[in-house]
């Protein structure tokens, strides 16, 4: 299981990393976590183009 996001620079994206793992500190013992990054240039909202194509073709 994995999560997407999409941001424009890769410090949001390791503050995000930053952010979620404080979170789960305070509860576990032990905190696990893979990160993967696909760094392009060019314009954002790729993912959001992507999600609409599906509910396009869904017909949601």
């Amino acid at each position: 299981m994995g999560t997407i996001v999409e941001t424009e620079t890769m410090v949001e994206a390791t503050e995000l990393l930053n952010r979620a793992y404080a979170v789960l500190a305070e509860d576990c013992h032990r905190v696990y976590a893979a990160a993967k990054f696909d760094v392009r240039s060019g314009p954002m909202g790729r993912l959001q183009a992507k999600m609409r194509a599906v509910e396009e073709n869904l017909g949601s």
